[in-house]
């Protein structure tokens, strides 16, 4: 008579342990944190950088709008929102006792000049800030800021200081490629009110921008042009003074 198997005894399942699931949520929780925590910093830098060097791109401004003021007649400058732009140096006098020219900044050139560490508070005001390229070249910011050289008691020479700026991409932040100061061949005395007008693009010519001042006795206008190599050409040339003559009476 054959005899049967011993029948095999299983050992029943041991029941999962409830905690496991959850404190591996909570390891890879903290993971998770300390990985922002690392990189959130540099994300945010980005994020800021994108946006405010889109602002200064597409920055604009009409061309009656006075950006800077010299003389004895100078008024309060009215730049937009007064929460979107800064008076920097209004009220101050000179050594002669003549009052300093005054002017405003707009927030997307003092956000952008944050970005790039320089000065917020100078002694010249934003006159030109947007996009430039020349034919087939890479996009750049060009900003030109105008202010006065005290040259003699009451008198002031009119200069221009043009920074050439690379945008900022994911691998790199925005960078200075190019800075230059140009004299404008011309001074104003103490009873001259002297204004300075925003800057314009020229929409048929990507490289080229205008600014124009003057005064009810003479006014200018100085054309510049980014270059391939990224400096920017000036030319400065005297223009009819009617339409300042006609801005300063009223």
């Amino acid at each position: 008579m054959s005899e049967f198997p011993a029948q095999l005894s299983y050992e029943a399942p041991r029941a999962r342990r409830k905690w496991v699931g959850p404190i591996a949520l909570m390891l890879a929780g903290i993971a998770l944190a300390l990985v922002g925590f690392h990189f959130w910093p540099v994300a945010k830098l980005r994020l800021r950088t994108f946006y405010w060097q889109r602002q200064a791109m597409s920055y604009h401004a009409s061309p009656d709008q006075i950006v800077l003021e010299a003389g004895q007649q100078q008024r309060i400058i009215s730049f937009g929102d007064a929460a979107d732009s800064v008076a920097f140096y209004h009220g101050r006098v000179l050594e002669d006792g003549t009052p300093a020219p005054v002017g405003r900044d707009p927030r997307a050139w003092r956000e952008t000049k944050s970005l790039l560490s320089m000065p917020l508070v100078g002694d010249r005001a934003l006159a030109f800030l947007h996009e430039r390229h020349v034919a087939g070249g890479k996009s750049r910011i060009v900003a030109v800021e105008m202010g006065y050289r005290h040259i003699a008691a009451g008198y002031w020479q009119l200069v221009a200081a043009v920074i050439v700026i690379e945008p900022g991409s994911l691998g790199s932040p925005l960078r200075v490629i190019g800075e230059s100061i140009t004299d404008c061949d011309n001074s104003f005395g103490p009873e001259i009110d002297n204004r300075v007008y925003a800057g314009q693009i020229d929409a048929a010519d990507a490289s080229h921008f205008t600014v124009s001042w003057g005064n009810p006795e003479c006014s200018f206008v100085m054309d510049g042009y980014l270059q391939p190599d990224d400096r920017v050409r000036l030319q400065v040339h005297p223009t009819a003074p009617t339409a300042i003559k006609n801005a300063i009476d009223r």
